[in-house]
């Protein structure tokens, strides 16, 4: 007879395993001594040796259990049906490694020749596009949970990288932000038609999450890949010079940043106030933003507060802007209607665009349109009622851009580059009968009517979304809790810089704004 410890020597098992063999029925000491020790015979030390076997061909111990009721040719078969099934699923592991090997191999090829400005193969071409993917992916899941419909979006995005033009364009946008974060740089938000990338979010150009609203990401390849992007004041001058020297030699896209000093302002109103505002904790269609508005208070409210003193009101030279009559018709809109929430608040400035009023009187339609719609409902009588119900976040009425592709969209079922430019046309005035005679096999006249009138007004819905909310949130929160510290910050802003605390830039017909 053999003691517990005995056992152990001869099978190189630790005493804890074999009592774990004892529990799960595997083996029965041959009997216990007065002292409760353990004593196993010689058959049992044999089927100890015979499961330690089997354990190292890594059957389970329940599978072990019941070929310990079998003897010869029953076990034989038995095993012999276990090991043939244990080798196919190692074979298929093989061939599953082996392929994941060689897309890495390829990947890793194609990664090498895209740096040394080498052509790419088709199959090279997809395997990059895969690992670029992969990046966007791993980064959005550090920001939150990915589901299905984010490959779905990211498919639609597959355009963004499709050449090795596109492709160096994006490493450089990579190279832009990673300058930002180690000179401390603080970046805003980013423009037009960009917002609508998911892969710019996850990435960290925008912290916007574009997922959760009807955006169409293939509008930014229609652009020429020109990305615009707010920055600090004090520190900007560094990133746009570095962003200009980066993109002056891509053949394709464009980084174009603009100095905007309300996040200064905001950053100086936090260093007065010891801490940063938890801006997150309030909810965005709070009464403490809202009731402002619905007061038609807007005065320092970035965006909606544009003072006659800033370059954009200048560089425009419209009456509206030289005596701040646009900001007091801005505040009459407002608490001439009901404010529900704060999407409601980003469709009236999409709306409400007084400088247009001159080249475009008909807008003053659109214009008075909208606080009725809100009250009585609006409906397009000649479109379909799948196209009336996407329009009822905006209380029934076109607004945005992506309004009419969706409209186009919808009915001809077209390819999202041909329904823009069809949009484009509709947009500027200059659809050709042949376009029209295109639209025609799939809209009535009412429908082709209506979208050239509409398309003269609407505003891109990725700018309204994605652009400026947070800021347009933040100076209301900051004007709501500590009015005293911002408008003298503000102030003390203007006097040390020369310019407006309402400035932003942009480019224009040759002209460029805050890039100095």
């Amino acid at each position: 007879m053999y003691t517990i410890s005995e056992i152990g020597k001869l099978t190189e098992l630790t005493p804890r395993t074999l009592r774990h063999y004892e529990e799960v029925g595997l083996i029965t000491p041959s009997r216990r001594g007065s002292n409760g020790y353990r004593y196993y015979s010689k058959d049992v030390l044999t089927k100890i040796l015979e499961i330690k076997k089997y354990k190292i061909m890594d059957f389970s111990l329940e599978e072990i259990n019941s070929f310990l009721n079998f003897k010869g040719s029953e076990l034989e078969e038995i095993l012999n049906t276990k090991l043939n099934a244990k080798l196919q699923s190692i074979e298929e592991e093989v061939q599953r490694l082996t392929k994941s090997k060689n897309e890495v191999e390829t990947q890793l090829f194609a990664t090498k020749n895209f740096f040394k400005g080498q052509p790419l193969e088709l199959n090279q071409r997809r395997s990059f596009v895969e690992v670029i993917k992969s990046e966007v992916l791993e980064q959005l899941k550090k920001k939150r949970p990915v589901n299905h419909d984010d490959l779905k979006y990211l498919k639609r995005e597959d355009i963004l990288f499709d050449t090795a033009e596109k492709r160096e364009f994006f490493e450089v946008l990579k190279k832009c932000l990673k300058f930002a974060n180690e000179e401390g740089i603080k970046l805003g938000s980013t423009r037009g038609t960009a917002p609508a990338l998911l892969s710019l979010y996850a990435l960290g150009w925008s912290d916007f999450d574009p997922s959760k609203f009807n955006l169409s990401p293939e509008r930014f390849v229609m652009t020429d890949f020109d990305l615009h992007i707010d920055v600090e004041f004090k520190n900007g001058k560094k990133f746009i010079d570095y962003c200009r020297k980066l993109t002056s030699n891509l053949k394709i896209g464009r980084i174009e940043a603009f100095k905007l000093p309300i996040i200064d302002i905001i950053e100086n109103v936090h260093a007065r106030v010891g801490s940063d505002v938890d801006y997150d904790s309030i909810n965005d269609s709070d009464p403490l933003i809202l009731d402002q508005f619905r007061k038609g208070d807007i005065d320092k409210i970035f965006s909606f507060c544009i003072p006659s003193n800033t370059l954009v009101a200048k560089h425009f030279d419209s009456h509206y802007y030289k005596d701040d009559s646009a900001n007091k018709m801005m505040s009459d809109y407002l608490k001439s209607q009901e404010i529900f929430n704060f999407q409601d608040l980003l469709n009236i400035e999409a709306i409400f665009r007084p400088d247009n009023l001159d080249t475009k009187p008909f807008m003053r339609e659109f214009i008075d349109r909208y606080p009725i719609a809100k009250i009585n409902g609006f409906h397009y009588n000649c479109l379909s009622a799948s196209i009336n119900e996407y329009l009822k976040p905006n209380f029934g009425v076109i607004i945005y851009q992506e309004d009419i592709v969706h409209i186009i969209q919808e009915y001809t079922s077209w390819e999202f580059e041909k329904c823009n430019l069809f949009r484009k046309a509709l947009s500027f005035g200059k659809i050709t009968e042949e376009q029209k005679n295109d639209l025609r096999q799939y809209v009535t006249e009412e429908v082709i009517e209506l979208l050239i009138k509409e398309s003269s007004v609407t505003f891109c819905k990725a700018h309204s979304l994605g652009a400026w909310p947070k800021l347009i949130k933040k100076s209301a929160v900051l004007k709501a809790l500590h009015k005293d510290i911002y408008f003298e910050e503000i102030e003390k802003w203007e006097k040390e810089n020369g310019y407006s605390w309402g400035d932003f830039g942009f480019i224009q017909g040759g002209v460029s704004l805050l890039q100095q």
